[in-house]
Protein backbone atom coordinates (compact mmCIF):
# COMPACT_ATOMS: atom_id res chain seq x y z
CA UNK A 1 0.00 0.00 0.00
CA UNK A 2 3.07 2.20 -0.15
CA UNK A 3 2.02 3.69 -3.53
CA UNK A 4 -1.02 5.26 -1.84
CA UNK A 5 1.06 6.85 0.91
CA UNK A 6 3.53 8.19 -1.65
CA UNK A 7 0.64 9.59 -3.69
CA UNK A 8 -0.71 11.22 -0.52
CA UNK A 9 2.64 12.90 0.04
CA UNK A 10 2.96 14.32 -3.47
CA UNK A 11 -0.65 15.23 -4.32
CA UNK A 12 -1.44 18.89 -3.65
CA UNK A 13 -4.83 20.56 -3.18
CA UNK A 14 -4.91 21.86 -6.76
CA UNK A 15 -4.61 18.26 -8.01
CA UNK A 16 -7.83 17.42 -6.16
CA UNK A 17 -9.81 20.43 -7.37
CA UNK A 18 -11.65 18.45 -10.06
CA UNK A 19 -12.94 16.05 -7.40
CA UNK A 20 -14.99 18.88 -5.86
CA UNK A 21 -17.42 18.96 -8.81
CA UNK A 22 -20.89 17.55 -8.23
CA UNK A 23 -20.42 15.05 -11.08
CA UNK A 24 -17.22 13.72 -9.49
CA UNK A 25 -19.01 13.29 -6.17
CA UNK A 26 -21.83 11.30 -7.79
CA UNK A 27 -19.32 9.17 -9.68
CA UNK A 28 -17.38 8.60 -6.46
CA UNK A 29 -20.52 7.46 -4.67
CA UNK A 30 -21.35 5.15 -7.57
CA UNK A 31 -17.87 3.64 -7.57
CA UNK A 32 -18.05 2.93 -3.83
CA UNK A 33 -21.54 1.38 -4.09
CA UNK A 34 -20.36 -0.77 -7.01
CA UNK A 35 -17.26 -1.76 -5.03
CA UNK A 36 -19.36 -2.79 -2.05
CA UNK A 37 -21.64 -4.83 -4.32
CA UNK A 38 -18.63 -6.52 -5.93
CA UNK A 39 -17.19 -7.44 -2.52
CA UNK A 40 -20.52 -8.90 -1.39
CA UNK A 41 -20.95 -10.89 -4.61
CA UNK A 42 -17.33 -12.10 -4.77
CA UNK A 43 -16.68 -12.56 -1.04
CA UNK A 44 -16.14 -16.31 -1.34
CA UNK A 45 -13.57 -15.87 -4.12
CA UNK A 46 -11.61 -13.05 -2.52
CA UNK A 47 -8.66 -14.00 -0.35
CA UNK A 48 -6.72 -11.70 1.94
CA UNK A 49 -3.49 -12.49 0.09
CA UNK A 50 -4.86 -10.82 -3.04
CA UNK A 51 -4.97 -7.50 -1.21
CA UNK A 52 -1.94 -7.74 1.04
CA UNK A 53 0.21 -8.79 -1.92
CA UNK A 54 2.13 -11.17 0.33
CA UNK A 55 1.43 -14.47 -1.44
CA UNK A 56 3.37 -15.83 -4.37
CA UNK A 57 1.55 -16.30 -7.65
CA UNK A 58 1.85 -20.05 -7.20
CA UNK A 59 0.30 -19.89 -3.71
CA UNK A 60 -2.64 -18.00 -5.22
CA UNK A 61 -2.97 -20.65 -7.95
CA UNK A 62 -2.00 -18.21 -10.69
CA UNK A 63 0.49 -18.22 -13.52
CA UNK A 64 3.09 -15.43 -13.54
CA UNK A 65 1.09 -13.50 -16.16
CA UNK A 66 -2.16 -14.04 -14.26
CA UNK A 67 -0.53 -13.02 -10.99
CA UNK A 68 0.82 -9.81 -12.48
CA UNK A 69 -2.60 -9.05 -13.97
CA UNK A 70 -4.32 -9.64 -10.61
CA UNK A 71 -1.84 -7.46 -8.72
CA UNK A 72 -2.16 -4.65 -11.24
CA UNK A 73 -5.96 -4.96 -11.04
CA UNK A 74 -5.84 -4.80 -7.22
CA UNK A 75 -3.64 -1.69 -7.27
CA UNK A 76 -5.76 0.03 -9.95
CA UNK A 77 -8.95 -0.86 -8.06
CA UNK A 78 -7.41 0.55 -4.88
CA UNK A 79 -6.45 3.74 -6.69
CA UNK A 80 -9.95 4.16 -8.16
CA UNK A 81 -11.49 3.52 -4.73
CA UNK A 82 -9.14 6.05 -3.16
CA UNK A 83 -10.12 8.70 -5.72
CA UNK A 84 -13.80 7.88 -5.07
CA UNK A 85 -13.36 8.39 -1.33
CA UNK A 86 -11.48 11.66 -1.96
CA UNK A 87 -14.33 12.85 -4.19
CA UNK A 88 -16.76 12.35 -1.31
CA UNK A 89 -14.50 13.78 1.39
CA UNK A 90 -15.49 17.28 2.50
CA UNK A 91 -13.12 20.08 1.55
CA UNK A 92 -13.44 21.76 4.95
CA UNK A 93 -11.79 20.74 8.21
CA UNK A 94 -13.89 18.33 10.25
CA UNK A 95 -13.38 16.69 13.64
CA UNK A 96 -11.81 13.68 11.91
CA UNK A 97 -9.31 15.71 9.86
CA UNK A 98 -6.60 15.20 12.49
CA UNK A 99 -7.13 11.43 12.30
CA UNK A 100 -6.67 11.55 8.54
CA UNK A 101 -3.40 13.43 8.97
CA UNK A 102 -2.06 10.64 11.18
CA UNK A 103 -2.70 7.66 8.88
CA UNK A 104 0.99 6.74 8.73
CA UNK A 105 0.87 6.16 12.50
CA UNK A 106 -2.21 3.96 12.13
CA UNK A 107 -0.65 2.08 9.21
CA UNK A 108 2.60 1.34 11.02
CA UNK A 109 1.35 0.83 14.58
CA UNK A 110 -1.73 -1.29 13.90
CA UNK A 111 0.49 -4.28 13.15
CA UNK A 112 1.82 -4.16 16.72
CA UNK A 113 -1.70 -4.30 18.17
CA UNK A 114 -2.87 -7.01 15.81
CA UNK A 115 0.16 -9.19 16.51
CA UNK A 116 -0.38 -8.80 20.27
CA UNK A 117 -4.00 -9.92 19.88
CA UNK A 118 -2.93 -12.89 17.73
CA UNK A 119 -0.75 -14.16 20.59
CA UNK A 120 -3.59 -14.03 23.12
CA UNK A 121 -5.58 -17.17 23.67
CA UNK A 122 -8.91 -15.70 22.59
CA UNK A 123 -11.53 -17.71 20.70
CA UNK A 124 -11.69 -17.15 16.96
CA UNK A 125 -14.81 -15.13 16.20
CA UNK A 126 -13.73 -14.16 12.70
CA UNK A 127 -16.22 -16.42 10.92
CA UNK A 128 -19.34 -15.30 12.76
CA UNK A 129 -21.62 -12.83 11.00
CA UNK A 130 -22.20 -10.35 13.86
CA UNK A 131 -18.47 -10.18 14.50
CA UNK A 132 -17.49 -9.55 10.90
CA UNK A 133 -20.36 -7.19 10.10
CA UNK A 134 -20.62 -5.13 13.30
CA UNK A 135 -18.00 -5.79 15.94
CA UNK A 136 -14.90 -5.91 13.72
CA UNK A 137 -15.63 -2.55 12.04
CA UNK A 138 -16.23 -0.97 15.47
CA UNK A 139 -12.93 -2.38 16.72
CA UNK A 140 -11.19 -1.04 13.60
CA UNK A 141 -12.62 2.46 14.14
CA UNK A 142 -11.67 2.42 17.83
CA UNK A 143 -8.15 1.21 16.99
CA UNK A 144 -7.78 3.93 14.34
CA UNK A 145 -8.89 6.64 16.76
CA UNK A 146 -6.52 5.32 19.43
CA UNK A 147 -3.49 5.08 17.14
CA UNK A 148 -4.12 8.53 15.66
CA UNK A 149 -4.65 10.16 19.06
CA UNK A 150 -2.33 12.95 20.13
CA UNK A 151 -0.78 10.98 23.03
CA UNK A 152 0.06 7.97 20.84
CA UNK A 153 1.42 10.19 18.06
CA UNK A 154 3.56 12.13 20.55
CA UNK A 155 4.89 8.94 22.16
CA UNK A 156 5.75 7.21 18.86
CA UNK A 157 6.87 10.12 16.66
CA UNK A 158 10.52 9.02 17.06
CA UNK A 159 9.60 5.67 15.48
CA UNK A 160 7.18 6.75 12.74
CA UNK A 161 8.86 10.03 11.79
CA UNK A 162 12.47 9.70 12.92
CA UNK A 163 14.48 12.94 12.73
CA UNK A 164 16.66 11.89 9.82
CA UNK A 165 16.49 15.03 7.68
CA UNK A 166 20.10 15.91 8.51
CA UNK A 167 21.14 12.50 7.16
CA UNK A 168 19.06 12.75 3.99
CA UNK A 169 19.45 16.37 2.90
CA UNK A 170 22.76 18.05 2.15
CA UNK A 171 22.40 21.57 3.66
CA UNK A 172 24.60 23.08 0.92
CA UNK A 173 22.39 21.66 -1.84
CA UNK A 174 19.16 22.68 -0.07
CA UNK A 175 20.04 26.39 -0.20
CA UNK A 176 18.45 28.54 -2.89
CA UNK A 177 20.94 29.62 -5.54
CA UNK A 178 23.14 32.50 -4.38
CA UNK A 179 21.87 32.59 -0.80
CA UNK A 180 24.08 31.58 2.07
CA UNK A 181 23.00 30.70 5.63
CA UNK A 182 23.60 34.21 7.03
CA UNK A 183 21.46 35.77 4.29
CA UNK A 184 18.66 33.31 5.04
CA UNK A 185 18.81 34.17 8.76
CA UNK A 186 18.58 37.90 7.99
CA UNK A 187 15.61 37.36 5.68
CA UNK A 188 13.85 35.15 8.24
CA UNK A 189 13.75 32.03 6.04
CA UNK A 190 15.35 28.74 6.99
Amino acid sequence: FLPFFVAGMIVKPHHLARLRARTARWLGAGVLVAGLAAVVLLRDDLRKGLFTLDLSYDAMGLSPAGGIAVRVLVLVTGAVGTVAVLALAPATRQWWTYVGQQTMYVYILHAVLINCVRHLDWPDFSGTAPFVGVVLPLIAVAMTLLLASRPVVAATRWLVEPPLVHMLVDPDRARPEGQDASARRRSGSR
